[in-house]
């Protein structure tokens, strides 16, 4: 099953009925910049006026960090989304024009370990 955004077979810009065709991804909004996710935690977190700025800084840095994550796992796979239909689209010979291009350069983001970057595994057997 294909939840979009990107669709092996597109299907038409209007159905009958003049209904529009929209994917499921749609309903789900990109995770925010980890900036904008930290402000907001301590803005909506309302800490009592006698707590330490150490412990609010603490607070913030944990959220962007997992922002960070959220958001890198997001991009990851959107990619891996756009990367497989594009291979699809390929080996039936279908146009692959509207596909977000090939972005295997990273923006310049910090390097954030995804949970699962760092397992091993091990052979118990």
């Amino acid at each position: 099953v294909n939840f979009g955004p990107h669709f092996v077979y597109p299907p038409p810009k209007t159905l009958p009925g003049g209904w529009k065709a929209l994917p499921v991804s749609d309903l789900c909004p990109p995770p925010p910049e980890p900036k904008d996710a930290a402000a907001l935690a301590v803005q909506e977190r309302n800490f009592p006026k006698k707590t330490e700025d150490s412990v609010i800084k603490a607070f913030q840095e944990a959220v962007e960090v997992e922002a960070k994550i959220r958001s890198k796992c997001y991009k990851a796979h959107y990619s891996k989304h756009a990367e497989e239909i594009r291979s699809d689209r390929l080996q039936r010979g279908l146009n692959t024009a509207d596909l977000p291009a090939d972005e295997s350069a990273k923006d310049g983001e910090e390097d954030v370990p995804l949970p699962m970057e760092d397992a091993k595994m091990v052979n118990v057997g």
